[in-house]
């Protein structure tokens, strides 16, 4: 399996987790639902990672890396105040409702990514 294939069904299959979380009527239901969405995150960051290692030239690749690591950090300073508005205006799940919206997007865009040949 390559790694964008890996990729995109980690991406896919992590918001399935969530839903399956929010919609959970028993504690066993929601513990599976947490494992199943750390199983699919913990592929899912490896093989971005190798797909960026090799779509990168190597003379960029520190640059790359180091974006890689600092903007969602720079994008994760909103969330609390995005999530608290989401909860106050539509309700304690609808936080959880964007996230998955968004994973969709990623997926989408993901579907996108051309693997380069390593130089």
């Amino acid at each position: 399996m390559g790694r964008k294939r890996i990729y995109v069904i980690s991406l896919a299959f992590s918001p399935i987790a969530t839903l399956i979380f929010l919609l959970s009527y028993s504690p066993a239901l929601a513990s599976i639902a947490v494992a199943l969405g750390s199983l699919f995150g913990g592929f899912m960051a490896p093989a971005f990672l190798a797909i960026m290692a090799h779509s990168v030239p190597a003379n960029m690749r520190s640059v790359a890396f180091s974006i890689y690591s600092t903007v969602p950090e720079v994008i994760e300073m909103f969330a609390p105040v995005l999530g608290g508005i989401l909860y106050q205006e539509g309700g304690p799940q609808w936080p959880f409702y964007l996230c998955v919206f968004s994973s969709y997007l990623c997926v989408t865009l993901a579907l996108k990514l051309r693997e380069l040949k390593p130089a």
